[in-house]
């Protein structure tokens, strides 16, 4: 067994302040720069500092900053737009196999034959933007999956790899390990499509226990024991603001969270009731909710269960909007909701945007089926920039393709993975969230996030 290295798992809410932006100094500069060589590293693009600081330094090339955060050549720029592209296709593909995944079933092409052998798609932004596609017995089912690049724009970006079991069987064999969560000291379970393996967390000194008892009952062949230390604490910008946007610090009874987005439910005399979204650990039934210290609304109903952590505070039709907090700057101060997200895939670049932060932080989905405590379905991802006090974010794709004041909801933030002492000196190695499906679980099929499309 491979040992991992020492990880531990936070839901994210506490009191912190606002950190103020100065004017442009030798520090900003030294930050931008870490920035730019961290979300560079993350997407595979030129990490050499001497490069990224003659980048950073150029003039003509600002503007590009406003697509994902960073500046980048128009090289750059256009090599992220064909990534943008195939995880579209990707996502569109991935919902002909699953068509259970998307919200209307009209016109979509029915591919699910394709499950038994289909074990997972995923950009890899370490191998020049590649989407991988998983299959079973490559070498016997090569000549029947080449026709799936024809899905792609680019079909020389397609890949394939060999894995022992399905992506359903895969999914299958999880749900068989969290039902041992019971039994066994499992800290968290996730379904890694890139390994094709349960990857399954716990403490060092129940090894030889689980190795006897259960993993030799399944399938040892496509689980991975991790021993990690791993520890769970509960996870949460000011001034008052109105209409209520994403990214807002507010308070929940007594504890302080991120706002996610607005949304509305459809009642049966045809009118509506209004919600403001956030984490659901942040508070509960009939709490009072504030922001920029007036009241809100009171909570209206709430779940950490499942795959949803998500609560939903009861607000006026005149406090809702639209808009996610960007940055303390213009001119993206805010960014439009233009949509929600219904299919996701492994590599999509997403932002969250906490109230510990002058502008959101952004990084790489690298699992959909994380699964600490009692919770799954998890998105995680490997953001380095999430703190306490950021629970309840708006998490959103950031995509260079799009208009740079448009942002597509992939959620609702619930936790982060760290090293090191919380109470003291930690570093934040990952964060996870709640898919923004999971409003449809808090508020039935009439509930509805409301984007710039929606009449409110």
């Amino acid at each position: 067994m491979r040992k991992a290295f020492f990880l531990s798992v936070i839901i994210v809410f506490m009191f912190s302040s606002l950190p103020f932006a100065a004017g442009a100094s030798e520090n900003d500069n030294s930050e931008a720069l870490a920035e730019s060589l961290r979300v560079r590293s993350l997407l595979g693009l030129n990490a050499d500092k001497d490069y990224v600081r003659k980048i950073n330094s150029s003039p003509e090339l600002q503007t590009t900053a406003d697509k994902i955060g960073i500046v980048l050549t128009n090289e750059e720029l256009q090599e992220l737009m064909v990534r943008d592209t195939l995880i579209k296709e990707a996502a569109l593909l991935k919902e002909t196999i699953y068509p259970e995944l998307k919200e209307k079933q009209d016109n979509i092409a029915n591919n699910n034959h394709w499950r038994p052998i289909f074990a997972g798609i995923y950009l890899d932004h370490h191998d020049n933007g590649t989407i991988k596609i998983g299959i079973v017995n490559l070498e016997k089912n090569r000549n029947l999956v080449e026709e799936l690049k024809e899905s792609f724009s680019y079909p020389s970006r397609v890949l394939f790899y060999d894995t022992d079991i399905s992506e359903t069987d895969l999914l299958s064999l999880q749900s068989k390990v969290n039902e041992l969560k019971a039994i066994y000291p499992i800290k968290y379970t996730d379904s890694s499509i890139q390994e094709n393996k349960v990857i399954v967390g716990l403490p060092e000194e129940y090894k030889e226990v689980f190795d006897s008892e259960l993993i030799a009952s399944l399938d040892p062949q496509n689980i991975e024991i991790r021993f990690d230390s791993v520890k769970t604490q509960s996870l949460s910008k000011t001034a008052y603001t109105r209409p209520l946007k994403g990214g807002l610090a507010i308070t929940v009874g007594t504890s302080g969270c991120t706002g996610a987005f607005s949304a509305r439910r459809l009642l049966p005399d045809n009118t509506y009731k209004y919600y403001y979204i956030t984490a659901g650990h942040c508070g509960t039934w009939d709490d009072n909710a504030s922001q920029g210290g007036s009241s809100i609304g009171t909570v209206f109903v709430k779940q950490n269960s499942g795959s949803v952590d998500m609560l939903a505070i009861e607000t006026a039709r005149a406090n809702v909007g639209h808009k996610i907090y960007n940055s303390n700057t213009a001119p993206l101060a805010t960014v439009d909701i233009t949509a929600i997200n219904s299919t996701d895939i492994i590599g999509t670049y997403v932002c969250q945007s906490g109230k510990n932060f002058t502008s959101s932080t952004c990084g790489t989905l690298d699992s959909l089926t994380y699964a600490p405590g009692s919770l799954f379905n998890m998105r995680k991802t490997n953001h380095s920039q999430a703190k306490l006090g950021d629970s309840g974010a708006t998490v959103s794709e950031r995509r260079a393709s799009d208009p740079a004041e448009k942002r597509m909801v992939h959620g609702v933030l619930s936790g982060i993975l760290y090293t090191g002492d919380i109470n003291a000196n930690y570093t934040t190695v990952g964060m996870y969230y709640s898919h923004v499906k999971g409003v449809f679980s808090l508020l039935g099929p009439e509930g509805q996030v409301l984007t710039e499309h929606v009449s409110y």
